[in-house]
């Protein structure tokens, strides 16, 4: 890909989140250059868990299927103290193509993405570290070191660090990281676990002795455990028999364990950078946001962080919208992240309770709660991250639709009776304009056809527009985003307003 200075992005870091920004901008015909200080990928790895959401946006670049064939589809979670079961969580009612916690390596995740990257032309140039950066009214000139190649210098137009919780980028802006360090150690371990509890569901185990996690994967099962009171000295991870003892102290369930594949003990952070942005400077991912692994969210908040970006730096970089739209990155994504460190927080003191008042009164109260209708439904809503939504001040709502959601991955029918699902007509690049109408709505279609900028936007005409089990909408419009939120909907005599929103919003 030729790389022009004054529209390449620079992209520090190659994990998810780097490899997922790279792969919307790539997509969108954006010149992207994406580095890596680390000269291989790793071979290990700490995030396992893709939620609903990120399913979702990944099948709009085509890969959602491709990464469900190769995980294990986690249908419910359970808490427990000891061996009573104080939490399930049934996933299978999530309103999405993927009701389910899918469980996969990060180093898969990592090896996918960049494959899909190889096929749009773009390489991961690893061993390449960021020294220092400047930035001016027109770009960024960046100062690097490579192996065996000694200091470069670049110009690029943008750059975005998603050079993890250590960021330079972060540290070279002067961005504050604030939060804590938590006083408690964890340890992780890939290790086969024989037991009766069904291996399509992760366990969360609560004891006065510290937390414990088991995700079943395709091969074996993850473990992640508070250390004891004592951290334990060791520079390795820990051994088969100290999880074993462990496992004894903190559930009645009998388990054995073999096969220990790799471990590693970890401290956790809980911490947010004070801001996303300075100038043409971006960061995503673990720069801008750190914290327990409860929820398996981490991964997810930074693969979505970077698929609001991307296409929002493609439409700016092709002249097709004012750089005022990039604005939105902060005023979207930052909400979104403080609430997954909050929630996250939450959970993990939750389970994390040691007073025995306390864990008396939660064992208690938790169980009939968990089992309501409601908290079942915004429980779901949360970890799979589909409940997300970039609402801002009063909206309209149609149907329980409003502009800022999440848009449904809707079955349509079209004038012949053929029915196509949305999401495989959306492509993480154009905006598009569904007209829904039992009368001539190919005529309407055809009416506003020259009134729609083609460079950016598809016009689908359909007939119904069916979002779920509950939700059959007829003559309405929705203006869609490229990363599958509702930009405007409306009745389909308010069709002009959808027409407005992208006057206003893009050049063309």
């Amino acid at each position: 890909m030729n790389l022009d200075p004054e529209s390449t992005v620079l992209i520090v870091g190659a994990g998810p989140t780097g490899l997922a920004l790279a792969l919307g901008l790539a997509t969108a015909g954006v010149p992207v250059r994406l580095i890596d200080s680390k000269a291989a990928p790793a071979t290990t790895s700490r995030a396992i868990g893709i939620q609903a959401r990120t399913l979702e946006l990944l099948d709009l670049f085509g890969l959602g299927e491709t990464f469900v064939s190769l995980g294990l589809r986690a249908h419910a979670g359970n808490i427990y103290a000891k061996s009573r079961q104080l939490v399930h969580l049934d996933l299978t009612c999530l309103q999405s193509r993927y009701p389910f916690i899918l469980l996969l390596e990060q180093t898969q995740t990592e090896r996918l993405l960049t494959e899909a990257l190889l096929r749009r032309g773009v390489q991961v140039e690893r061993g390449v570290e960021l020294l220092s950066f400047e930035q001016d009214d027109g770009g960024i000139n960046v100062q690097f070191s490579q192996s065996g190649a000694g200091p470069m210098a670049g110009r690029y137009a943008f750059m975005v660090g998603c050079d993890g919780a250590h960021s330079i980028t972060r540290h070279g802006l002067g961005i504050g990281f604030s939060g804590a360090t938590l006083g408690q150690k964890f340890m992780l371990a890939d290790v086969d676990v024989r037991w009766r509890l069904p291996d399509d569901q992760f366990h969360i185990f609560t004891s006065p002795e510290g937390l414990m996690a088991i995700f079943p994967m395709r091969s074996g099962h993850r473990l992640i455990a508070g250390t004891p009171e004592e951290p334990i000295a060791s520079t390795n991870g820990p051994t088969l028999s100290q999880l074993e003892e462990v496992a004894a102290q903190r559930t009645a369930v009998e388990m054995t364990f073999s096969n220990l594949r790799w471990s590693s003990f970890f401290q956790v952070n809980s911490r947010l950078a004070t801001r996303l942005r300075v100038g043409r400077v971006f960061l995503a991912g673990d720069a801008a946001h750190i914290h327990s692994p409860a929820g398996a969210q981490g991964m997810n908040t930074g693969i979505q962080d970077a698929l609001n970006l991307a296409w929002k730096l493609a439409f700016v970089l092709r002249g097709d919208a004012a750089p005022g739209l990039l604005d939105t990155y902060q005023t979207e994504r930052y909400p979104v992240e403080h609430g997954v460190l909050r929630k996250a927080e939450i959970l993990t003191r939750m389970v994390s309770l040691r007073a025995p008042p306390l864990r008396h009164a939660r064992n208690l109260i938790v169980p009939p709660l968990a089992r309501t209708r409601l908290v079942q439904s915004v429980a779901r809503k949360t970890i799979s991250q589909i409940g997300i939504n970039y609402r801002r001040g009063r909206v309209s709502v149609l149907d329980g639709l409003a502009a800022g959601d999440r848009m449904p991955d809707a079955e349509f029918e079209l004038e012949g009776g053929e029915t196509r699902r949305l999401y495989s007509l959306l492509d993480g690049v154009h905006f598009m304009l569904l007209l829904v109408s039992r009368s001539d709505v190919n005529r309407l279609g055809a009416s506003l056809a020259g009134l729609v900028p083609k460079r950016v936007t598809q016009l689908i005409c359909a007939r119904s527009l069916l979002c779920d089990a509950h939700q059959d909408l007829h003559e309405c419009f929705c203006l869609i985003r490229p990363d599958a939120y509702v930009a405007q909907l409306g009745p389909i005599s308010q069709v002009a307003e959808a027409i407005d929103w992208l006057g206003a919003h893009l050049q063309h």
